[in-house]
């Protein structure tokens, strides 16, 4: 069973991809955060992928949150759809 945070490749044509796991969500199954990027020659810093969260909303509208490691790693975001509940590891 996969862990909260937890990093992991998939072989792609154009080099490795990277996503990380999430949570579990019943009866759906896993909830999975796929990370920028393919990397052909190496292996990136996981560290620095997953440290920012990107949340796109199409075109060129987009929310970058950038902890800033301080402990105080969580944020809500409000949207006319609701509250919902952001946690940076």
């Amino acid at each position: 069973m996969a862990k909260t945070g937890e990093v992991f490749a998939i072989k792609t044509a154009i080099g490795d991809a990277y996503f990380q796991f999430v949570k579990t969500i019943a009866p759906m199954g896993s909830l999975i955060r796929v990370l920028p990027g393919t990397y052909a020659d190496r292996q990136p810093e996981l560290a620095s992928l997953v440290a920012v969260l990107t949340l796109s909303f199409g075109g060129s509208k987009f929310l970058r949150v950038v902890p800033e490691r301080n402990g105080l790693e969580s944020y809500v975001i409000t949207t006319r759809y609701g509250i919902c509940p952001v946690v940076v590891n």
